[in-house]
């Protein structure tokens, strides 16, 4: 059964020259568990020699117990958390890869290469033996067979030939690099602890080792660190070069949904603002235009935890009251639901409702987002069976109508509902295309999901609100089919 979450890949954190390196390094994945639960691996690292690799399939609290964080010694690390955008779920592609071929590599990825078979391909025309489905394998190989002199010009020369997303933390046993794509599509952070460099996917593994935060790595920056001289200081160097022109067009979705609400991004303003702050501030622009539709609502309900922070944006801007009255059960189990009447007791597993706050009530639910539209059909029911006189589903971004191609796990339109709705649309219009920009066009897709979940309306936060929220330097493509880049 399909996921009705998305699922991005993945959280990368490196630590340089901190004699509590394996253990920070584990309290940082713990902070950003959220972005991948599938597997989880540490590498550390002492006078230049690889220590301990722990990886291992499940979440990070059940891999690094005690004992085992005594074992990573060492004052460089590498860990990684895991979803599998691309390649199996399995333990042999699990991260940080180590790589031994022409001098050892250990690299940790957040993105996905789109051009990875064809790379793969020719790589192994040239020898390389893969060991693994990753498409991340693909980029240490790519470094090894440069003949430039330094780790730093054969990365550069590497990633020349990659296409797609990649925040990348990496070692050469010696120095600590990291690198974000030109478009910036996954994100990467600079932190400092005690004298020591640290570089995290989000601000909130900082603050749970208490570092602070430095900066944003750029899109198409590189960054070096390394011991000004080993043998004699622990000075470090850090060094950085813009190796590409930088064309920003981050995923919308880090603010919208997989960054964690604590976590910083810098606006198009320079802004340093939490997550928790912007997502109330798309709940306000879809709120003023609901108020433009002249919908009216009596009071507004949060999808919990995902549509929490919309909703208060939304309640607050048409000053109606915020009743957490959908609760969830977090202690059930998931399992397949053969028939629509264990379906509807499935759902009132995960959620329950308060039955006297909704009853005769016009009512608002907020989600961040809506993928298959399974999950939000049951929440109308329950809100229905409820007694609510209507009920209203207010998305704060745009329908998904489309794959992505740089690190989030939709493969096809077949898993969106609001897809297959477009799909439904452009045979009844006998077209190849039609805008998703277009406001008669959304209107239309709006009414169709209405009608799938049974909703008196479905509102999307339109194309324009994104922009005045978020800023231009986004990517909209899983919105518009307008990509960033040329996808072949």
């Amino acid at each position: 059964m399909l996921e009705e979450r998305l699922k991005e890949k993945c959280a990368i954190f490196g630590i340089f020259s901190h004699p509590d390196a394996g253990n920070l390094t584990s309290l940082a994945l713990h902070a950003m568990q959220h972005r991948g639960q599938e597997s989880s691996g540490i590498i550390s690292i002492e006078e230049n020699e690889i220590k301990e690799e722990i990886i291992e399939m499940g979440l990070v609290e059940d891999i690094f117990t005690d004992k085992k964080i005594k074992t990573l010694k060492g004052d460089m690390a590498i860990g990684h958390n895991r979803y599998s955008t691309s390649g199996e779920s399995n333990l042999q592609d699990s991260q940080p890869l180590r790589i031994n071929d022409n001098g050892t590599l250990v690299i940790a990825h957040n993105g996905t290469l789109y051009n990875y078979e064809k790379l793969k391909k020719k790589l192994e025309e040239e020898g390389f033996l893969f060991e693994t489905t990753a498409d991340t394998e693909v980029i240490p190989y790519l470094i090894n067979k440069s003949n430039k002199n330094s780790l730093v010009e054969r990365i550069i020369e590497a990633l020349s030939e990659v296409e797609g997303a990649y925040s990348l933390v990496l070692t050469n046993k010696n120095k600590l690099i990291g690198v974000r794509d030109p478009n910036g599509f996954r994100p990467l952070v600079l932190g400092e602890i005690e004298g020591s460099f640290v570089l995290a996917s989000e601000t909130t593994a900082l603050d749970l080792i208490n570092a602070n935060f430095v900066r944003n790595i750029r899109p198409g920056e590189i960054v070096s660190i390394s011991k000004k001289d080993p043998e004699k200081s622990n000075e470090m160097i850090l060094e950085t070069l813009q190796f590409a022109d930088p064309n920003p067009s981050c995923c919308v979705f880090e603010q919208l949904y997989f960054g964690w609400p604590n976590s910083l991004i810098i606006s198009d303003k320079d802004e340093i603002i939490p997550n928790a702050q912007r997502r109330r501030e798309f709940g306000r622009q879809l709120a003023r235009e609901t108020r433009e539709k002249n919908l009216e609502f009596d009071l507004v309900i949060p999808v919990p935890e995902s549509g929490t922070h919309a909703a208060e944006g939304f309640a607050g801007e048409l000053n109606i009251p915020l009743y957490r009255s959908l609760i969830k059960n977090k202690q059930t189990r998931t399992f397949i639901e053969p028939t629509d009447e264990i379906r509807l007791f499935g759902t009132r597993l995960k959620y329950s409702v308060v039955k006297q706050d909704i009853e005769g009530k016009r009512v608002a639910i907020v989600d961040d987002t809506i993928v298959r539209g399974n999950t939000s059909k049951k929440i109308i029911e329950l809100i229905r069976g409820a007694n609510a006189s209507e009920s209203h589903l207010c998305i704060p971004s745009p329908p998904i109508t489309s794959r992505c191609y740089f690190g989030i796990d939709i493969k096809t339109e077949e898993e969106l509902i609001a897809g297959i709705m477009y799909e439904e649309m452009l045979k009844e219009s006998h077209k190849k295309t039609l805008s998703l920009r277009s406001p008669r066009n959304i209107k239309r897709l709006q009414d169709k999901i209405a009608k799938f979940n049974g909703a008196d309306s479905v509102t999307y936060l339109s194309i324009e609100g994104l922009y005045k929220v978020a800023g231009e330097n986004i990517c909209v493509g899983c919105f518009t089919r307008e990509y960033p880049i040329k996808v072949d």
